[in-house]
This record gives structure tokens, sequence and C-alpha cells, in this order.
């Protein structure tokens, strides 16, 4: 299955899907003509609410990802990926911001963020050369 949720992540369900559909059209996994899985059969292999992948789908057609054709079903549109890309970018630097901020409100120093950032990234380095 192309589609995972994480049911311990703070983000909603639908927000995940969401954000796993642009994901794998910028990565090429899902290309323009492709077809989704319909609104039912995805619930069902989710195990979630029909509602909750209607709002997905239809988040994404709001944003011009995906396009609903009427009796055939969810088709992923030609987009350019410095608009994918730029989106997720806008993503990551509101969670980055988020988590920023929390960390001023419990009392962490500018010094121990960047430390924690450092440490991170150190940690993402050594798993990709492990691969």
């Amino acid at each position: 299955m192309l589609f995972h949720l994480d049911p311990a992540s703070e983000e909603p369900n639908y927000l995940q899907l969401e954000h796993q559909i642009k994901t794998a059209c910028l990565h090429g996994k899902l290309k323009p003509g492709d077809q989704l899985p319909s609104i039912r059969v995805l619930a069902k292999d989710l195990s979630i609410a029909i509602i909750t992948v209607k709002r997905a789908y239809d988040d994404l057609q709001s944003e011009g990802i995906i396009e609903l054709r009427q009796g055939k079903g969810c088709f992923i549109k030609k987009v350019q990926t410095s608009s994918l890309q730029k989106q997720n970018m806008l993503l990551i630097h509101k969670k980055l911001n988020e988590l920023i901020h929390y960390a001023k409100e419990i009392g962490c120093t500018n010094q121990e963020i960047e430390s924690l950032l450092e440490q991170f990234l150190m940690n993402i380095k050594e798993e990709n050369h492990e691969q």
C-alpha cells in the first residue's frame, strides 16, 4: 500500500494523507494521470472514516493536485514540482517554528535549541551513511 497513517501522530489523518500524496507526486511515485484509490476503498484500506479521505481529496483538488472525474475517480493532475516543493518548505518552516516556540516556552536557550538541531542533523547524516 502506498499510504499509511501514524496513529501516534498529532497531525490529523486527513493531513497525513494529503502530505503523503503530495510527497509521492514530488518524488515521482505518483505521476500525472495516475488514478488514486476511490474514497471508499482507501478509507477501508486505512481503516478510517470515508469523510476523512474525502476531506483530504477535497483539499488536494482545491490545491490543483488532483482532479475528480465524475463516475471515473480521482486522478493526479500535472503539477509543477516547484509548487509542491514550495508548499513542503512552507510546511517545514511552520513545523520548525512551532517546535522552536515550544522549546522557548519550556525554557530552552537558543544555544540548547541549536545543539538539539545539530545533533538531530548529525543523526540523520549517520543514518544516511548506513544505508
